[in-house]
């Protein structure tokens, strides 16, 4: 009887075409992850640069602040302009006042 031989080969071809299909899948979603992994390496070297970037501007921002007080100092100490010195006080205290807490930069003294 070649009915059940005839049944066999086509479950067999059956069998092999899902196999196929199923590889085919397993392949494109491996090239998928591939891709993606590729975009995150090159996404994660982008996001390094940009904080050494920042990190730089911040410590570069630090001492342009550090050397703005000294000189504020300076001529503190000098006695000349106190009234210019006590007007910028002023000024930069009452713009912080008036900023929302997250942006406040560094708590100014009230000017004398």
């Amino acid at each position: 009887d070649p009915l059940p031989l005839r049944k066999a080969k086509l479950n067999q071809q059956a069998a092999v075409r899902k196999c196929e299909k199923a590889q085919k899948v397993a392949e494109e979603k491996v090239l998928e992850a591939q891709a993606r992994e590729a975009a995150a390496a090159d996404a994660r070297t982008a996001a390094e640069e940009v904080a050494r970037k920042l990190e730089l501007a911040c410590k570069e921002a630090e001492a342009k602040r550090d050397e703005a007080i000294a000189f504020l100092d300076k001529v503190k100490a000098s006695g000349a302009g106190a009234g210019q010195v006590w007007w910028l006080q002023r000024e930069m205290y009452e713009k912080q006042k008036y900023l929302p807490r997250a942006k406040q930069t560094m708590a100014y003294p009230k000017p004398e």
